[in-house]
């Protein structure tokens, strides 16, 4: 009762390039082992001959950047909004969301053309088409400029928001923000961004279910006619066609988009609160078995400042993506503490941040900290050495040099410049200005943007094994403690009465489900459970036959994906994934826990520990945290109401491909069959991209199921 099949199909490609070396042969004079052991001296940087671009605008405000190149027969278009980010409020009601939401619905529909009507256009020309609440993209292939223009323009002109797609579109959101809310990874960005920016600030605030549930059609609608005008736009047009017919095409197409009667003035957007000292945030992450890890804070560096490119240098030789970086050489490669330490210095007209992250084994949470910030320090006291200094700047330079070969690279410098008013020939002097860079220079950007001494710490992970440890690093000796959305959670008002034990908490439960007679009554139970897992209809179906036997099948359509038996002594399983057969360990316990007409029935056995943790916020409700150590010494968390006693979450870890994960189940709608309450709704995230809900289809007790319903 209560265990369910999650099937998780996970394929990791590694690309490895095999170490060579250079053997010296014996005969070779010492001259040229001298020559040839030292890498070629940097010749003189020059400057980036940047492709040809054109800039135009049209008599209706539209800024038209054209980059002509005739290498394939494609053209690529691109449309780039000019106003700034928006806090997605209305009225003190916050509705972060609309944005996105808008942009997916910009291509749902127009005037013109049905949602399907745009899709079979766009396939039938070979093309692509994507919109997001900032921009719209595509490309066609050249003979097709006008059929495909035609559709584009449209979809940009006169979207119209079906009803239909707008509910479709809430529930995709919400669907991944259920999704989210178990992605350790996902989750630090969310509390990072709340903690860095402040909830007042458009960069601050993530949607979330209250948020989406606030939308309205309307919010949508008025989104995009206060955003999505002529004057407020960049039209970019890349690829196979002359300048004079990108410009002819685009009067044709967009010449008679006409800007709103009132142009909207945007909300000044709020300076992030400076931080005071080093603080200690922690998000809980029940069963994980490793700790993100952010230390972050805002900067102010825009595009074009005299320091971008200086601090730039600095951040790749402290952690900005070049694998010889100290945090990378640190963490990584002398601690064996994770498979990646990098760091952010984000550079953005509006609010930059810097942000240093990883993620680490729970055990070596603490001491990667200690590293981080050593290594941040180090760079703020101490001139970086010359050779790192010069592998950072040959990789900048060797990164714009390979990518301003290709005609978007252009058409961004383009529009970056435009944007950002940045000075004509900033992209031209770019690897110039890179080779000035000196040891001085990143000292001096290390000293001015790197403050461990001021910054948030914020790690997800699991508060029973990681959070006590931490306390050292904060500068008040006190953690504080976040949910999932970055809401601050006070200090839990409700304390565990006075002797209460995980043992009670699982008795009491027994008592809610209906108690041990009518428990001890249950000879057999069968559960069939529905479920939409990839737009397929899946059926998950268990048979136990109390303290003998157990089968369990999950189907999708009529393919048997996965089926498992026990008899009490060996787990047999088949399916898609093969077949195998286990005696110990998780699998077998897992099964052993599904003999009893309840499960929590087994924790109260031999060589189960149970541990009351204390007490959590699950959904703004209080519950009983209960830690089940099992004999394998794999551990689950369960959550359990305070009010009700019945079990609301489970929270484990599970092996998939070679990789561990995080399932976290929840149960609602509990109802009584046969004088045993079942929930009637199963949620499961860490399986899949999207939130599994399984329904229930049939519950039957006491059947009257034989051994041979079994085979």
């Amino acid at each position: 009762m209560y265990k369910y099949i999650a099937v998780v199909c996970a394929c990791i490609c590694m690309a490895c390039t095999p170490k060579t070396t250079e053997k010296i042969i014996d005969n070779t004079n010492d001259e040229m082992v001298s020559f040839r052991s030292k890498a070629p001296a940097s010749g003189e940087a020059k400057p980036v001959q940047m492709g040809e671009y054109t800039i135009e605008e049209l008599e209706n405000g539209l800024k038209l950047i054209i980059v002509e190149n005739h290498k394939v027969p494609l053209v690529n278009f691109q449309l780039s909004l000019d106003s700034p980010p928006i806090l997605e409020v209305d009225g003190g009601v916050d509705k972060t969301g609309y944005v996105d939401l808008a942009g997916a619905l910009i291509s749902s529909g127009t005037s013109k053309r049905t949602k399907a009507e745009i899709d079979k256009s766009v396939d039938n020309l070979g093309a692509s088409l994507s919109t997001s609440g900032r921009s719209a993209f595509g490309q066609c292939l050249t003979k097709y400029v006008d059929e495909y223009m035609d559709v584009f323009s449209d979809v940009i002109k006169n979207p119209i928001f079906p009803e239909d797609e707008f509910n479709k579109g809430v529930k995709r959101t919400l669907s991944g923000i259920q999704s989210s809310q178990d992605d350790p990874n996902a989750i630090a960005g969310i509390v990072r961004n709340a903690l860095v920016f402040g909830k007042d600030h458009p960069y601050g605030r993530s949607a979330n279910m209250e948020s989406v549930n606030n939308v309205t059609l309307d919010d949508v609608k008025r989104y995009y006619r206060e955003t999505f005008y002529p004057s407020n736009a960049y039209l970019i047009i890349v690829g196979d066609i002359t300048p004079d017919m990108a410009k002819k095409k685009a009067m044709q197409y967009f010449g008679d988009w006409k800007d709103p009667e009132a142009i909207p003035g945007y909300a000044p957007m709020p300076k992030p609160s400076k931080i005071e000292g080093a603080k200690v945030d922690f998000v809980n992450k029940p069963g994980a078995v490793q700790s993100v890890i952010n230390i972050a804070y805002p900067i102010d560096i825009k595009p074009g400042d005299d320091d971008a490119i200086k601090a730039s240098i600095m951040n790749a030789i402290l952690g900005g993506g070049v694998f010889s970086s100290r945090l990378m050489q640190n963490l990584r490669e002398d601690k064996a503490y994770t498979y990646g330490a990098r760091s952010t210095l984000d550079i953005d007209p509006y609010q930059g941040y810097f942000n240093a992250y990883a993620s680490v084994r729970n055990e070596v949470t603490d001491s990667s900290v200690v590293e981080f910030l050593k290594e941040m320090n180090t760079i703020t006291m101490e001139k970086v050495n010359s050779e790192n200094l010069d592998i950072s700047k040959k990789f900048m330079t060797g990164t714009i040099a390979r990518s301003i070969s290709n005609p978007s690279t252009v058409a961004r410098f383009a529009l970056n410049t435009a944007k950002y008013n940045l000075p004509e020939d900033y992209y031209q002097n770019y690897i110039s200005n890179i080779s000035k860079v000196t040891q001085e220079d990143i000292l001096d950007m290390a000293k001015k943007y790197i403050r461990p001494e001021n910054a948030h710490i914020i790690v997800v992970g699991n508060k029973g094994e990681v959070a006590e440890e931490l306390v050292r690093f904060d500068s008040d000796q006190t953690i504080d403690f976040y949910d999932v959305q970055g809401n601050f959670i006070e200090p839990a008002e409700e304390t565990l009465p006075e002797g209460h034990t995980a043992e009670i908490v699982v008795s009491d439960f027994l008592d809610a489900v209906g108690g041990m007679d009518k428990i001890n009554a249950v000879k057999d139970v069968v559960t069939t459970y529905k479920a939409e897992v990839m737009g397929r209809n899946a059926t998950f179906k268990t048979m136990v036959k109390s303290n003998e036997l157990l089968y369990s099948e999950v189907k999708v359509g009529k393919m048997t994906m996965q089926k498992q038996s026990f008899d009490g002594k060996v787990v047999k399983n088949g399916g898609m994934a093969g077949k195998s057969e286990a005696t110990e360990g998780p699998e077998f316990e897992s099964a052993y826990e599904q003999l009893f007409p309840v499960t929590q029935m087994a924790y109260l056995g031999e060589g189960y520990s149970i541990k009351l943790e204390g007490i959590e916020k699950v959904n703004g409700k209080p519950h009983y945290v209960v830690v089940i150590t099992k004999p394998s010494g794999t551990k689950e968390t369960e959550y359990y109401d305070t009010t009700t006693n019945l079990l609301m979450k489970k929270v484990a870890t599970a092996e998939a491909q070679g990789q561990t994960i995080t399932l976290s189940t929840e149960y609602s709608d509990y109802e009584e069959i046969d004088g045993i309450k079942f929930p009637s709704t199963v949620s499961i995230t860490g399986a899949m991209p999207e939130v599994m809900v399984l329904k229930k289809e049939e519950i039957k007790v006491n059947s009257g199921l034989t051994e041979a319903d079994f085979k």
